[in-house]
């Protein structure tokens, strides 16, 4: 560990750039969203959260997960391994306890520049949005990486696990409900894809929150409407806007919380299950290696 730092750290500080600049130029196009879409016309608060969870963090994910799957680190750890130094299931725990800090600067670095330049964060007498929404969108990208980790471990190479982790994410994207309406997709299947989407839990967590009457109430007591205007004889009032209807919207898409649902729920169980798929996946391959080396002699 003491001689792969200097290059694990040039990764990692690349890495940082790179989902930062990222995060910048997604701030561009989502800027100051409250304002550009006021009455609710443009899905662009649903077209931001998906952006973010589903499409940027797609090659970060591979680029961290891969590293440690297939690269010159599992190389030394199988010698290790097999020279007795420490069992697989110590190293895969360790690997996993120690890559957290790193990642999470890093997927602090995509969320906080374009949360914070999307204006969404703005929620009226609700100060808590923006650590809510960071805390949620952490979760569910630490589930996604160790979920790669774990296809990493279970796929012989590196193009094998990018193909099955593209295939995993893709499923998990359409399974949001954004992208693809709930109902447009296959009807065995919609009904436990979007239970098991963490993806759409998340998403349905930070909307039910931005949704709300009084936050999209705070936003258009700031707005003033042309076509909304009264006349008191020689002076004309400028009226602020109709706040829109959020609970419409979010029926329309599927997201309506219903009372006393837990968010949290399924993206920490699909995260404990990830987790122990990955240590039990790296044991399980590094036995069966075994029984094939003493096969061969």
């Amino acid at each position: 560990m003491a001689y792969s730092q200097p290059s694990s750290l040039l990764n990692w500080l690349s890495q940082l750039l790179i989902a930062t600049i990222l995060s910048v130029i997604i701030g561009c196009i989502f800027w100051d969203v409250p304002s550009s879409d006021s009455q609710l016309l443009l899905n662009d608060r649903f077209g931001y959260h998906y952006t973010i969870m589903c499409l940027a963090s797609w090659p970060l994910l591979i680029w961290l997960s891969m590293a440690r799957c297939h690269g010159h680190d599992r190389a030394a750890v199988e010698s290790d391994i097999k020279d007795g130094l420490y069992s697989r299931a110590v190293y895969i725990i360790v690997m996993l306890c120690c890559s957290i800090p790193a990642s999470l600067i890093i997927w602090l670095g995509l969320v906080i520049p374009a949360y914070a330049m999307s204006g969404l964060y703005i929620q009226g007498p609700d100060t808590e949005a923006f650590y809510i929404y960071v805390v949620y969108t952490i979760l569910y990208l630490i589930c996604m990486q160790t979920l790669f980790i774990t296809f990493g471990f279970l796929t012989p190479s590196r193009a094998w696990a990018t193909l099955v982790s593209g295939l995993a994410s893709a499923i998990v994207s359409l399974s949001s409900g954004i992208a693809v309406h709930i109902r447009d997709l296959m009807y065995p299947l919609h009904p436990f894809l979007t239970q098991l989407s963490p993806a759409r839990w998340i998403i349905k967590a930070v909307a039910s929150r931005e949704y709300s009457a009084p936050v999209l109430s705070s936003y258009s007591a700031n707005m003033l409407c042309r076509n909304k205007q009264v006349q008191h004889q020689d002076i004309i009032v400028q009226l602020p806007c109709p706040p829109p209807n959020g609970t419409a919207a979010l029926s329309y898409v599927g997201f309506l919380p219903e009372p006393g649902e837990n968010y949290w729920t399924v993206p920490l169980i699909f995260w404990g299950v990830c987790l122990c798929a990955c240590v039990f996946v790296f044991i399980l391959l590094g036995s069966f290696c075994k029984q094939k080396s003493k096969a061969k002699k």
